[in-house]
């Protein structure tokens, strides 16, 4: 059975699978709690922004259809 690309990527980055050994391989260190929150709240602004203009976009689209 083959396995999906986002199973096997989510299965290597993930935090909580990271062995010692992996650690070791791939020369990584493990981030603090707030490094964490730092870095997931930094990569959400993107999103963030994509979400408001879609909502912005779609009241215009409502009040242009109201008579």
């Amino acid at each position: 059975m083959a396995r999906s690309p986002f199973y096997i990527s989510s299965w290597v980055f993930s935090p909580l699978t990271l062995s010692a050994m992996q650690g070791r391989f791939l020369k990584t260190s493990f981030l603090s709690l707030v490094d964490c929150v730092l870095l997931m709240a930094v990569g959400a602004i993107p999103l963030v922004m994509l979400e408001l203009v879609k909502v912005v976009r779609q009241a215009s689209r409502l009040r242009k259809a109201e008579p």
